[in-house]
């Protein structure tokens, strides 16, 4: 049964970033992606859930990503998929959309150049959902829908 809780926990979290999208789509009033949400903005915020607070710089988080999901991905498509994610405006720039992640400084590293991410409080949320902490909803539905 310890098998079906992380899948049924894996999949919820699936959900509940794409819920977190349509969310966003509501309040925003606009489509954000009309032919499915680009992969690595998943991957990366995945990966980001499972990371330790001190390993959310831009340089660890390309490393793993290469390492977890063997290929790399590129700084300027890491920095537009952070932006993506995060809550806020990076330096005075584009808007942050999903408010997953927010840009902090990494008080593990004593360099300032070396920025960093943190999970935001929905971020968390989602975090938890991924790691089967807590239950959503549609769990049971989903246990009913899918067979293992």
């Amino acid at each position: 049964m310890i098998v079906v809780n992380k899948l049924i926990s894996n999949i919820s979290f699936d959900r509940s970033f794409q819920e977190r999208i349509k969310t966003v789509e509501i309040i925003k009033k606009e489509v954000l992606h009309t032919n499915g949400m680009p992969h690595h903005y998943y991957l990366v915020f995945k990966l980001l859930c499972c990371l330790g607070d001190e390993d959310m710089t831009i340089e660890i988080i390309a490393l793993k990503y290469r390492e977890v999901f063997g290929r790399g991905i590129n700084a300027s498509a890491l920095s537009r998929t952070l932006l993506y994610l995060s809550d806020k405006p990076k330096h005075g720039g584009q808007e942050g959309i999903l408010g997953l992640i927010s840009y902090a400084l990494n008080p593990f590293i004593k360099d300032a150049r070396f920025k960093g991410v943190a999970l935001t409080k929905v971020g968390r949320i989602l975090q938890k959902i991924l790691f089967g902490e807590t239950a959503t909803t549609y769990q049971s539905k989903l246990l009913k829908q899918i067979k293992v």
